[in-house]
């Protein structure tokens, strides 16, 4: 009977094939490292196709209803007595109050001619006409005639918040 040392290996090459064949660290758990590491880099792509924001709080460890202990009735109601109750500190007298008027209507007071042709002045040659339709040679001709009413027409969609139905109907469909 011969040794393993002695035998050649030419009586055995199914063995010496498999030895030679076996890859290096197929057992040191790589392949699962990889798996799960290819597993993660889908899961994150699919993420970043559909739900960017979720991945965003994920990368930037945002924290989700899961990783907060409290509940959202614990927080209200903390939050809500903490900000609730006047400030009661000795030193908040130190600092100035406030002087000035609220509302000194500045920022409701009407459009001045000046500030439109200023305004017509700073918009460039080659730009595109508004949402309105109207270009700057338009709002020029109408600006130029003797009786402008375009100072009265903004103050008026100023103070009103509106802007009338003619003009909507057309920023609409423009």
């Amino acid at each position: 009977m011969n040794s393993r040392k002695g035998q050649s290996k030419r009586k055995r090459p199914q063995q010496d094939r498999a030895k030679r064949d076996r890859k290096a660290g197929s057992n040191t758990g790589a392949k699962i490292r990889q798996a799960a590491c290819r597993a993660l880099s889908r899961a994150t792509q699919q993420l970043y196709k559909t739900n960017w924001r979720q991945l965003t709080r994920e990368i930037m460890g945002a924290p989700t209803s899961s990783t907060c202990p409290l509940s959202k009735e614990e927080l209200e109601t903390c939050f809500h007595e903490k900000l609730s109750v006047p400030n009661q500190k000795s030193n908040i007298n130190k600092y100035a109050s406030y002087t000035g008027k609220v509302d000194d209507g500045s920022l409701m007071k009407s459009i001045e001619i000046e500030e439109v042709e200023a305004a017509i002045k700073q918009i460039d040659e080659c730009s595109a006409a508004g949402p309105d339709g109207l270009k700057l040679q338009d709002i020029r001709t109408i600006h130029e005639q003797e009786e402008t009413h375009l100072p009265h027409l903004f103050s008026l969609w100023l103070k009103s918040s509106t802007i009338p139905d003619s003009l909507s109907a057309r920023i609409r469909t423009a």
